[in-house]
């Protein structure tokens, strides 16, 4: 069994001058795979570090398995990182750099030099560095040393209560982040780990994770499954943080017709549902992938907008459109043919849009627990 509670954590620096962490609370279940997204200087990091003992806690708790850990070194946590700055040694071989956490006191006795070059093959191997094991560091790519860092944590595996994460695949290139993205989805499967994974990526935390913890500023704006988390953002800070292009959003008025909720922007006006909560100067908020776009005018109430920049991007085109001065990102098949300068008709989905407070940027029909989007 292996569950973390992270309790009311605080982390402060310089004589408590900065605080990277604010009154965290964060708890992982037995064999969950969660990830702490958020932007850089969020307070990802601190949070690992405080978990692995690296750094201590200023003010609150951590508890492993109900065992209260929070003064405890870190050797005694049985707690496995990996690292996005590699540190690995470089006066050590691929295969010497591996082997290294077997050779640690607790374990050394318990396992024979055979049965330590096994694992660490079998590791290599995974990771794609077999072939790589007499090299030193000074002779790898960036990507094959991140690799080493990830694979060096993992030859304790099964054996730690947690693996830690902070961004293990950022340095790697595209192909080999997919790869990486699939590897470590069914190592998490394999092992039954417990991992908490720290990324700025939303791709990563989507593809990987049970469960996304994001946070900004050093706390947590929102949790929940990966198809939560983006269906039903709880604010607008959310709601750009998990989507690419991130969410287009637009100010204007809110008003009931006839029962019928109409957003106004400008001159121009859609329907996005019925008897609202709230009236009034709004913002609305619209994946680029949910809005359908045409050349032909098909209803009453729709934007009206004027292409400006098409960017090929594979099997879809993400098109930029002018609504009345308002650049909207539009994600479309890229067997769609437009031309820069076409006039254009939008027609958003009206049960995929958000509804946020213009002054405090929280959405309004947001529903604790519930896929308003789904």
């Amino acid at each position: 069994m292996s569950h973390i509670l992270l309790e009311n954590a605080t982390k402060k620096y310089n004589d408590g001058k900065v605080i990277a962490v604010d009154n965290l609370t964060i708890e992982c279940k037995d064999k969950e795979l969660i990830a702490i997204l958020g932007p850089s200087g969020a307070g990802k990091s601190s949070t690992l570090k405080m978990i692995a003992g690296i750094e201590s806690i200023t003010e609150g708790s951590l508890y492993i398995d109900g065992k209260d850990v929070t003064k405890l070194p870190p050797q005694d946590r049985n707690v496995s990182m990996v690292f996005e700055n590699y540190a690995i040694y470089p006066h050590l071989t691929v295969k010497e750099n591996l082997a290294f956490p077997l050779y640690a006191p607790c374990r050394t006795k318990k396992m024979t030099k055979e049965e330590k070059e096994v694992i660490v093959e079998e590791w290599a191997k995974r990771v794609g560095l077999d072939k790589l094991l007499d090299r030193k560091p000074s002779q790898l790519s960036g990507g094959q040393r991140q690799r080493v860092s990830l694979a060096r944590a993992l030859v304790r595996a099964p054996e730690p209560n947690v693996i830690l994460m902070d961004e293990p695949i950022a340095h790697l290139d595209a192909k080999l982040r997919n790869d990486m993205r699939g590897e470590l989805k069914r190592l998490h499967k394999d092992l039954g780990a417990t991992i908490i994974y720290v990324t700025h990526d939303y791709v990563e935390a989507m593809g990987l994770a049970d469960r996304i913890i994001v946070i900004n500023e050093g706390r947590m704006i929102q949790q929940g499954t990966p198809k939560e988390v983006y269906s039903n953002p709880v604010n607008e800070f959310v709601a750009t943080t998990v989507g690419d292009p991130p969410m287009n959003f637009m100010n204007g008025e809110l008003t009931v017709r006839d029962e019928k909720v109409m957003f106004t922007y400008r001159q121009q006006s859609i329907y996005v549902g019925c008897k609202p909560s709230v009236s009034g100067n709004v913002d609305i908020g619209i994946c680029p992938s949910d809005i359908p776009i045409s050349k032909e005018k098909s209803a009453d109430k729709c934007f009206q907008g004027k292409v400006q920049i098409i960017l090929p991007t594979g099997a879809k085109q993400i098109m930029e459109i002018n609504v009345e001065g308002k650049i909207l990102r539009v994600k479309t098949p890229r067997n769609l043919q437009y031309q820069i300068g076409d006039i254009v008709y939008l027609y958003p989905e009206i049960h995929k849009i958000c509804i946020f407070d213009s002054s405090d940027k929280m959405r309004i029909d947001y529903k604790k627990g519930d896929i308003v989007n789904g």
